[in-house]
C-alpha cells in the first residue's frame, strides 16, 4: 500500500491490477509466534473474507506471500484486517487499518497516438511564449496555468489531493497537493516555475526548451503520459557555447526504430580557436526522464581534442537512446579546460525520441530442457543477458512466479544480485 497519511493507506491501480494481472494485489504477512502446520490467515475487507490461506511444513516460521484477486478489490475506502487462527484455536484478530481503493487513472483516456496526453490542457503567459526568458525577465520566474479557464474540473477523474507535476527541461517542479475546489474547477491551478529551476535546467537552443507535465492522484496512480510540450526559448547567459547535435536526429527527433542497432553520434562544433584549445576534454551530458524507470542523467567523458577546428564526434550507446523512447532527451556538454581554468557550457538541445520501448531480454534458465526443470534439482542457473544500459550499484531482482499443484500463486523472495563494475567492464551475461 502507499501511506497517505497517518493511520491511512491507499492501493493504486499498479498494486491491484498491473504488478500482477492474472494473480492480483501482492500481500505478505507474518511469521507469527509459535506459528505451526495447519495455522489458517485469512484476510478481511470491508467485513468480507477475500483471501484465507492454510500453512504448510516448508512456510512454518517464515514470511508468507499470498494475492487478493483483483475482482475483490473495488474503489473507494474500505477496512483491512487479517485473523490468525492456530490448530485447533481461536481466531485472533489483527489491528483494522482504513485503506483507499483507487484504480482510475487522473487525466483519463489518451485520445491521441505518440508522445502528448489528450486530456492535459496547459497555458505559458503569451509573452514567454513568443519573447523567451533572458537575464532581464528571469527572475520573475513563470506561472504555468493547468486545465481550461472554464469553470470545469482542469482534467478527467481530478481529485482532491492529486499532483501537478511540470517538466521544465528535464527538471521537476511539484505542487502542492490539489484541494477540493481546484479539483472541481472553482480555483485555477498555477504551478511557479521560479528562477532557480530556470537556471537549473540551463539555457537551451533556439528551438526552446520543452516544458510539459503529468499528473498524479492521492495514492500515486499516474497520467497515461505526459502533456504535450511546449517550448519556451531561455537564454541568460550570454557565455553560453552552441548546443551539441545528434546526427541521427532529423529536425530535432530521433526515431529509434529507425536507428535499429547502431549507437548515435553527438557532434560538437568546435570552431572557435579562442575557446577550444589542444587537450581540452568535452564532457557531454544527457538527461531524459523515460516512459518506464528512473530518470537519467548521465555524463559522457570524450578525448582530449587533438584536432582543431573539427567537428568532435562522441559515441552515445544505443542501448541508452533506446531507454529514452517515447520521451524527451536533453543533450548539453562542458569543456574541462586543459590549462586548468574554469570549466565552459553549452546551451542545451532537446530531441524528441520516437518509437517502440525496448525492454530488457528475459533471463534464461540454464537447467531446462525444453522449457521444463527438474524438482529435484538442488540449485538452478539463471542467466541474465547483459544490457548496456546496466551499471554498478544497481542490482538484479527475479521474479520466479509459478503454480502449486492447488493451483495457489508461488513467488519466492530471492536475494538481490548485484551489479558490479566488473560486471559492467565484462557485457558478459550475469549469473544467479
Amino acid at each position: 500500500p502507499v501511506s497517505l497519511r497517518p493511520m491511512v493507506w491507499g492501493i493504486n491501480r499498479a498494486a491491484a491490477l498491473d504488478n500482477f494481472p492474472r494473480q492480483g494485489l501482492l500481500c505478505r504477512a507474518g511469521p507469527w509466534s509459535l506459528m505451526g502446520v495447519g495455522d489458517k490467515l485469512t484476510i478481511i475487507m470491508g467485513g468480507d473474507q477475500v483471501r484465507q490461506v492454510t500453512i504448510d511444513k516448508d512456510e512454518v516460521d517464515k514470511e508468507l506471500q499470498m494475492f487478493v484477486p483483483s475482482a475483490r478489490l473495488t474503489e473507494g475506502t474500505h477496512t483491512i484486517s487479517y485473523t490468525v487462527t492456530r490448530l485447533n484455536q481461536g481466531a485472533e484478530p489483527s489491528e483494522v487499518m482504513d485503506v483507499l481503493v483507487k484504480l482510475t487513472r487522473p487525466g483519463g483516456h489518451d485520445e491521441t497516438e505518440g508522445p502528448g496526453h489528450s486530456e492535459l490542457i496547459m497555458s505559458i503567459p503569451k509573452d514567454i511564449i513568443q519573447g523567451g526568458i533572458d537575464k532581464d525577465n528571469v527572475a520573475a520566474g513563470v506561472p504555468i496555468t493547468i486545465g481550461n479557464d472554464d469553470g470545469l474540473p482542469p482534467y478527467p477523474n481530478a481529485a482532491t489531493g492529486g499532483q501537478i507535476q511540470v517538466s521544465w527541461g528535464g527538471v521537476f517542479v511539484l505542487s502542492e497537493r490539489l484541494t477540493h475546489e481546484q479539483a472541481e474547477g472553482k480555483d485555477k491551478i498555477i504551478v511557479h516555475i521560479s528562477e532557480k529551476t530556470i537556471l537549473e535546467a540551463e539555457d537551451s537552443d533556439q528551438t526552446g526548451l520543452a516544458v510539459a507535465f503529468e499528473v498524479y492522484d492521492l495514492v500515486d496512480n499516474r497520467s497515461t503520459d505526459w502533456s504535450f510540450a511546449q517550448r519556451v526559448v531561455v537564454t541568460t547567459d550570454a557565455t553560453r557555447l552552441l548546443a551539441p547535435l545528434l546526427k541521427e536526429a532529423v529536425n530535432n527527433v530521433l526515431d529509434v526504430d529507425k536507428l535499429e542497432n547502431r549507437n548515435g553520434t553527438a557532434q560538437i562544433l568546435a570552431f572557435d580557436l579562442d575557446t577550444f584549445k589542444e587537450g581540452d576534454i568535452i564532457i557531454l551530458r544527457l538527461r531524459c526522464t523515460p516512459v518506464e524507470g528512473a530518470p537519467i542523467d548521465i555524463e559522457i567523458t570524450g578525448e582530449p581534442l587533438f584536432n582543431l577546428p573539427s567537428v568532435h564526434l562522441m559515441t552515445v550507446p544505443n542501448a541508452l537512446l533506446r531507454l529514452m523512447a517515447q520521451s524527451l532527451l536533453a543533450m548539453s556538454y562542458r569543456v574541462k579546460k586543459a590549462d586548468g581554468s574554469p570549466d565552459l557550457r553549452s546551451k542545451t538541445r532537446f530531441i524528441s525520441v520516437i518509437g517502440e520501448l525496448q525492454r530488457l531480454a528475459a533471463p534464461v534458465a540454464l537447467d531446462a530442457v525444453s522449457g521444463a526443470l527438474d524438482p529435484e534439482l538442488a540449485t538452478v542457473r539463471i542467466e541474465i543477458p547483459f544490457d548496456d544500459s546496466f551499471a554498478e550499484g544497481q542490482a538484479i531482482q527475479l521474479f520466479w512466479l509459478g503454480t502449486r499443484p492447488d493451483l495457489t500463486p508461488y513467488l519466492p523472495d530471492l536475494l538481490l544480485r548485484s551489479i558490479t563494475q566488473g560486471d559492467v567492464t565484462a557485457k558478459q551475461p550475469l549469473f544467479m
